[in-house]
């Protein structure tokens, strides 16, 4: 017998196939999570080592990671570091996922597990998945004990945490850049592949010199609900928001917002247990007020105080009396939206009855991993997660039914911070009967921060690579930025490139001052405006978010020629804007006719060339490019 030809038929080939046929039979469309991992594949083989994969908060990215780590076995890399956010329960969340899916073979280990192998076993020549928090100690004993291994890759999960240089700035590295650098051999024949809901702190700071060009945008699948449900922005989007959103006053008793919110939680998984026959569902509420943990324990112990009411009916019977008359009046609230039929009586009588199924949880500290599985995945039948800074990264809350969120940001919202806070995205087939609870203030900041981040993605996949701040959000953090290479303007920006100013286009552009959207898009078209002058895609993008609504935007008229002279105010011959940019800011000061308007375009020329460029007229706005992009 010849055990040689056995042994080769033994070989593990197609897990990546394998993996989509898994899906597939699991009533998964595949074709987003397919054409990203082929994407990262022609993206790593042709254009270099570093690269950055976006997707939506709560959109199926670690399905993804799953997928391209058995795309790249199946390519014949030998080792795959799966690095991510320092955090124990994270880690333990994640790589669960990982060790289920039978098609990644060899198994997933923690870095733990590989440390403790012998060095005879670390020296064989074999392929590789190993996990590992980024934190310093244990990046430090992995660089050692792996000094034997070959041929490295690393999936940086919520990459924009911890692996940027926070001190580059200081011509220094941050100890978790360069030990995830040295980790990943990236000076050397490493690849990276950091994989992120909020990319723009990863170009802004050139981590690990990624490439705009070579990043891979994510489709969400067909049942994801995100950004569009709970910040609508366009006409279209307010229409089908139909969530439940409760605006908190910004001041007042903070107790009794929280006392509503629980009463409404309560009703809400009452009525929809009620409707059906079989096993209960169980629901998830979500508190998220502070990041200290004291006032995690206040906010338990106040949950705790609700609850009582309900278990001790006699020394409590006004009290009680009181949230019966709450319950009551909000079954019929919900009656009108969603005409579910049952009676005040019923619900009642359901949460008294099974009020003792209840959990209160907190989720904080690295301690309290089977907390946050009780959370995400309830096992009580009302189940209350009370958490910080946790919220903020990875964490899958399935059945989350009310999010109470009221934490006081004084300063600027970071995106990368806000964005990821968004944990009620995901798949919700249960999406109008979600309550979230904030103060108006906190909403429209939260809003702003979504449609900051959403417009730099949109230019960033279209080759304008700029990052969009307003007066209470940022892009990043200020020592994130890499200044050497990094400009930026108040919210005027012209990543598109000079043109001919022919003679029928100094007649055509006076006539499309009023409806620019669309009259870019005809010169466009007609090819009387090449394709570098103004990307049509961010023409696009600016009419999703107005619905079409021209009159939100109109190009500066000036006197006599309509087109902005580069002599009037000694503009750059070579670029014919302002090196120091607020020129559309200047000229538009004081006449209301265009800071009324929400973007305003002016158009430069030297006689022969022009420049379209371009403001979002919103007070406080800031637009930062990567010059390295340029």
């Amino acid at each position: 017998m010849r055990y040689d030809d056995i042994l080769d038929d033994l070989e593990t080939k197609n897990r990546y196939i394998d993996r989509l046929e898994t899906l597939k039979n699991k009533g998964m469309n595949i074709t987003h999570i397919k054409s990203g991992v082929d994407e990262v594949l022609k993206n790593l083989n042709s254009d270099g080592n570093s690269l950055v994969v976006y997707g939506e908060p709560q959109s199926g990215k670690t399905e993804f990671m799953i997928a391209l780590t058995c795309a790249l076995l199946d390519a014949g890399r030998k080792t795959i570091f799966v690095v991510m956010n320092d955090n124990l329960t994270l880690e333990i969340q994640n790589f669960r996922r990982f060790k289920e899916a039978s098609e990644i073979n060899p198994t997933p280990m923690r870095h733990g597990e590989f440390i403790d192998l012998r060095d005879e076993d670390k020296k064989i020549s074999k392929q590789r998945v190993i996990f590992c928090r980024k934190n310093s100690k244990n990046l430090e004993k992995l660089i050692f004990e792996s000094r034997f291994l070959k041929d490295r890759v690393i999936i940086d999960d919520e990459a924009d945490y911890a692996s940027p240089n926070t001190k580059i700035n200081k011509n220094k590295q941050s100890e978790i850049n360069l030990k995830v650098g040295v980790l990943g051999q990236l000076s050397e024949e490493g690849a990276y592949i950091g994989v992120t809901a909020t990319p723009g702190r990863l170009d802004l700071n050139n981590t690990f010199a990624n490439d705009t060009k070579d990043w891979v945008f994510l489709t969400s699948h067909e049942k994801y609900i995100g950004r569009k449900y709970f910040f609508p922005v366009s006409r279209v989007d307010i229409e089908r928001s139909d969530f439940i959103l409760e605006k908190q006053p910004e001041e007042g008793e903070a107790k009794k917002y929280l006392e509503d919110s629980f009463l409404r939680f309560l009703t809400k998984v009452a009525i929809r247990n009620l409707a059906i026959d079989s096993d209960r569902t169980k629901y998830s509420m979500l508190i998220h007020t502070d990041g200290k943990k004291e006032v995690h324990r206040r906010d338990k112990a106040e949950i705790e105080s609700f609850i009582s009411r309900f278990d001790n009916k006699e020394n409590n019977r006004k009290k009680l009396v009181a949230y019966c008359e709450f319950i009551e009046s909000y079954v019929e609230t919900l009656e009108l939206k969603f005409s579910h039929g049952k009676s005040p009586r019923d619900v009642i009588k359901f949460i008294v009855e099974n009020i003792g199924r209840r959990n209160v949880l907190v989720i904080n500290s690295e301690n309290d991993h089977d907390n946050v599985d009780a959370c995400c995945n309830p096992r009580d039948l009302f189940t209350f997660a009370i958490g910080g800074n946790i919220v903020s990264r990875g964490l899958t809350f399935n059945n989350l039914l009310t999010f109470f969120f009221s934490r006081n940001v004084k300063s600027k919202l970071q995106q990368n911070t806000y964005v990821q806070r968004a944990r009620m995205f995901g798949t919700r087939s249960y999406a109008p009967w979600m309550e979230i609870s904030i103060p108006e203030s906190l909403y429209d900041d939260w809003w702003q921060c979504f449609y900051d981040h959403e417009l730099s993605v949109k230019s960033i996949e279209t080759g304008g690579n700029l990052h969009f701040s307003s007066r209470r959000t940022s892009s990043a953090d200020s020592a994130s930025v890499d200044n050497e290479f990094v400009a930026g303007h108040s919210g005027e920006m012209s990543p598109w490139g000079k043109f001919e100013l022919t003679q029928i286009l100094r007649e055509r552009l006076p006539l499309i001052k009023n409806r620019p959207l669309d009259g870019f898009k005809e010169l466009l078209e007609e090819r009387l405006l090449p394709p570098s002058s103004v990307f049509e895609s961010f023409l696009d993008y600016i009419n999703e978010i107005e619905n079409n609504d021209q009159s939100t935007a109109i190009i500066y008229d000036v006197k006599d020629t309509f087109f902005y002279e580069s002599q009037r105010l000694s503009l750059n011959p070579q670029t014919l804007m302002r090196d120091r940019g607020g020129l559309i800011q200047g000229i538009i000061k004081g006449q209301s006719k265009y800071m009324t308007k929400a973007h305003v375009f002016l158009i430069t020329t030297d006689g022969s060339e022009a420049r379209i460029i371009y403001r979002a007229a919103a007070k406080g706005r800031q637009v930062w490019k990567n010059l390295i992009r340029s």
